[in-house]
């Protein structure tokens, strides 16, 4: 029987106040806005599987990729991303390293993404992923240093933790925010969307599958951005027509200085599960 303290690296045959990004209110002055320091125990960008209470987490090269429980899928394909269409182009963030740490009773992954084809550190993307024992939702907590856009750029689209969630080939999605079930959002497989939906605690449905997704204000001493909506769109991956979520950022076109330098964190809770007993088999 597995236990919940388990980090795994598997073989290759087993990843605005003030219009703020996604409707956020920036931190006190006088708060934190350093990752939190931790005690990194292994490098970890192969494949790796963060064992939970009530799911387990699947990584590749630092990318979150599914969600599983006892050995059958739950939600499959997901890769985050972070990236930013401007209108002088895009910066697109790659994977940099991946750890893994231990810091008692709480355990996980940290990641580290830049800019790709860009050795500038100073824009960098710090994502822990972190369980603890007797907690059956994951965190992440995400630490960001914003590039430094020319004067008059605007940001057609930021994807920060960007994620195809579910696929809209054949189902539609339900989404209820602050389990308001009276305003439940459907969306159904011929709908075109970008999406800001208003409050904090998110339940997205596909099917028998559920995904939950809640915004934290603080955590481990740090007080976040407050982040009050979720951008959500769709769009495709790998060929498939799939629903976007993109906690972090913005479908909105916004001018340069609501990113530019700014350093911040956010953080927020997930959790899936799937009724019934078809679930996908892990590949």
């Amino acid at each position: 029987m597995k236990t919940a303290r388990t980090i795994t690296e598997l073989n290759d045959n087993g990843i605005a106040s003030q219009n703020l990004p996604a409707s956020r209110s920036s931190a006190e002055k006088d708060d934190r806005t350093e990752a939190v320091l931790r005690t990194l125990t292994a490098n970890m960008t192969g494949h790796v599987m963060l064992t939970g209470n009530s799911a387990d987490l699947h990584f590749y090269k630092g990318s979150l990729k599914k969600i599983s429980k006892e050995g059958r899928a739950i939600i499959s394909g997901m890769n985050s991303r972070t990236r930013f269409v401007t209108s002088r182009g895009t910066i697109a963030y790659r994977n940099e390293s991946a750890f893994s740490f231990d810091d008692y009773p709480k355990y996980g992954l940290r990641t580290l993404q830049i800019p790709q084809n860009r050795k500038q550190y100073d824009f960098r993307l710090i994502t822990d992923f972190i369980l603890e024992e007797n907690q059956n939702e994951a965190i992440v907590s995400i630490t960001v240093n914003y590039p430094i856009f020319e004067q008059g750029t605007i940001i057609k689209e930021a994807a920060v933790f960007e994620t195809p969630l579910f696929s809209l080939n054949e189902a539609k999605v339900e989404i209820t925010a602050d389990g308001n079930r009276e305003k439940t959002i459907i969306i159904h497989p011929e709908d075109t969307k970008n999406l800001l939906i208003p409050g904090k605690a998110f339940e997205i449905k596909s099917e028998n599958r559920t995904f939950r997704l809640t915004f934290l204000e603080k955590i481990e001493g740090h007080r976040f951005s407050l982040i009050e909506g979720l951008s959500v769109g769709t769009g495709y991956s790998n060929g498939n027509k799939v629903l976007y979520i993109n906690p972090g950022g913005s479908y909105s076109p916004a001018p340069a200085w609501c990113y530019s330098g700014l350093r911040e964190q956010f953080g927020f809770k997930i959790g899936a599960e799937q009724s019934g007993k078809d679930a996908e088999p892990l590949s």
